[in-house]
């Protein structure tokens, strides 16, 4: 293909992000919550708020 015949190409948008440095006292540890640990409760929030039919529908998907 000739030069003359290429299209532009689009540019790019490059999402930008900022540094903010801020003093800290003391260590900084990145550590999550206790509650982050509890699996049990978020599945059965899941279980309680599904119809029949949804719940179904998954047992159907696994008993295959």
């Amino acid at each position: 293909m000739a030069d003359s015949q290429r299209k532009p190409r689009p540019q790019r948008h490059v999402a930008a992000s900022r540094i903010i440095r801020s003093a800290i006292e003391g260590d900084k540890i990145r550590k999550r919550s206790p509650s982050f640990a509890d699996h049990y409760s978020q599945a059965m929030l899941l279980q309680n708020s599904m119809t029949d039919a949804e719940k179904d529908h998954i047992v159907g998907g696994y008993s295959v």
